[in-house]
């Protein structure tokens, strides 16, 4: 047996007394409920029994890898599983952040129904049941590899439900430092080799691609772009723009002084290295106490980047490097899961929360609701390999979870929204040739078809219901003429996007009744906003 090199949490460590019986008694409904239907109508199972691994890889956008036709090299591994996979090109989040999009992962239904969507405020319904809970409730092992004291993926907001075990790889306030990104798995495979004979689920999450890119020299240097110079100002310069951008912000007017005392920063040429004098000098700042480093470094970056967009290539050539991090780390998944003798009785299914903006609409990171934040990819790996397959029918990140229970023979989750992809990845009928994708964040709603897009956004206080031409903005575009959602052709478009706004109303007019739970105490107003408005703290 291999020396244990993760830390392991059971559910003693972290689980509260009781707080998921209502949940656990209903899942044990559904494991009674599910094996009648499997006993009343036989089916052909794809993988019967097989272990699930789910990859997720935080904020990874679909075109940014070579299976979806990125040109730069980033995903040598992940295209080859692609090969022998199942790709679907046309997948889409249901919203452009971390917390309520892995709850429709999880849960499979929409942020409006699972409630989830602020950290620290929302928690799942009590009687809600996950993905890990039904595999659970069949006998799985079921294990996170994922942080465990991240709000963003806050164990107290429902992911800890239905898991054994909890591999802890680093701290939070770890996070982002500079680290061997390329071991940050070997718990996970630790874990593996010593259970290699159990059945079992794990869910594995990368943030090697997530901002704020802090990525290993050898993974920039093969992008070089990411050395491109930098706008230098002179100290002249960098007074007037710091007095012109930081000290009319609320939110970055604490650090104006600290700025101005190592003005030096902006002198620097190299992009890569002012932004990390940036993030050293912020991070380090007592201003930053109780509020997120990573989100203040963006707000400079994004106000430098409005005055010097050619900057942006340094900044995605870095993204991509983070890609390339990530890849490398699938790779080694796929070399110990042949290793171990697991390929040949694991389904392996790799997909994103969401995706990231670099100034496609005049922002970054990833707070709005257009196709470089909300395409994401989806692969699915059956054991045995063979001729991959490429869907380009519309799917949704809550299909993940339908389609996971369905490919090893259980009944779905009843509360999911989403439909299971099996039926297509086996040459059947596509269970919704109509389908609709949705998505909301922050007061933005989506809806796209196969070809089509509509985007609303409220500019009014009040329920959906509430609302009229007055209170919302409307966009429209066409992906088959715009791929990148540029061109708003909503004026000449009103009558065909006025169907989409039906759609939209129809689907969350019912559920849309705000969040179940309240905001712990000590969380000031002002961190409630900045929660609300960007998902970070």
């Amino acid at each position: 047996m291999p020396a244990m090199k993760y830390r392991l949490f059971t559910r003693g460590h972290i689980r509260r007394a009781g707080e998921f019986s209502v949940a656990f008694f209903f899942a044990l409904q559904i494991f009674v409920a599910g094996a009648a239907l499997c006993a009343e109508k036989p089916r052909q199972v794809a993988c019967p029994g097989c272990n699930v691994i789910l990859v997720l890889v935080d904020a990874l956008r679909a075109d940014a890898l070579g299976a979806y036709g990125y040109p730069r090299g980033t995903s040598p591994n992940l295209d080859r599983l692609a090969a022998t996979g199942n790709v679907f090109l046309n997948a889409w989040a249901q919203a452009p952040n971390t917390l309520p999009s892995h709850m429709s992962i999880f849960t499979g239904q929409y942020p409006w129904t699972h409630k989830v969507e602020a950290i620290l405020r929302d928690r799942l319904a009590p009687d809600a049941v996950t993905l890990p809970m039904a595999l659970q409730l069949r006998g799985y092992r079921t294990v996170w590899r994922a942080p465990v004291n991240q709000p963003h993926l806050g164990l107290a907001a429902g992911f800890e439900r239905g898991f054994d075990v909890f591999l802890n790889p680093i701290p939070r306030r770890k996070m982002w430092r500079d680290r061997d990104r390329l071991k940050e798995w070997e718990g996970a495979f630790d874990w593996l080799e010593s259970n290699k004979d159990a059945r079992f689920f794990m869910f594995l999450y990368s943030s090697n691609v997530h901002d704020p890119y802090t990525q290993t020299k050898a993974a920039l240097d093969r992008f070089p772009e990411a050395a491109v110079p930098s706008k230098a100002m002179s100290p002249q310069e960098a007074g007037a723009w710091i007095t012109k951008n930081i000290a009319t912000d609320p939110s970055l007017a604490p650090f104006k002084e600290e700025l101005e005392e190592n003005i030096e920063i902006f002198g620097v040429s190299d992009f890569q290295e002012k932004r990390d004098k940036l993030r050293k000098l912020i991070s380090m700042s007592p201003g930053a106490k109780g509020k997120d480093p990573g989100w203040l470094i963006f707000r400079i970056l994004y106000k430098l980047f409005a005055d010097f967009p050619e900057d942006i290539a340094a900044f995605r050539a870095a993204y991509d490097a983070g890609v390339f991090e990530a890849d490398a780390l699938v790779g080694k998944l796929s070399e110990k899961l042949q290793t171990l003798g697991l390929a040949d009785n694991t389904l392996l299914v790799i997909t994103s929360d969401h995706g990231e903006e670099f100034m496609e609409h005049g922002g970054l990171r990833h707070s709005q609701i257009y196709v470089e934040t909300l395409q994401v990819p989806l692969i699915v790996v059956l054991p045995g390999g063979g001729k991959g397959k490429r869907f380009g029918q519309l799917v949704q990140s809550i299909d993940i979870a339908p389609t996971i229970l369905d490919a090893v023979g259980f009944a779905p989750l009843p509360a999911a929204q989403g439909l299971s992809l099996m039926p297509l990845i086996s040459g059947l009928a596509f269970p919704n040739p109509a389908a609709l994708a949705f998505a909301r964040w922050n007061g933005q709603y989506s809806v796209r078809d196969s070809r089509y897009t509509y985007l609303l956004r409220k500019k009014c206080a009040g329920g959906f219901s509430s609302w009229n031409a007055a209170c919302v903005q409307q966009e429209f575009y066409d992906r088959a003429a715009d791929s990148g959602e540029l061109n708003d052709i909503f004026p000449a478009n009103k009558e065909a996007a006025a169907g989409f706004a039906a759609h939209l109303s129809e689907k969350i007019k019912s559920t849309d009744k705000g969040p179940v739970f309240n905001w712990p105490l000590g969380v000031t107003e002002e961190t409630r906003k900045r929660i609300l408005d960007t998902g970070y703290w």
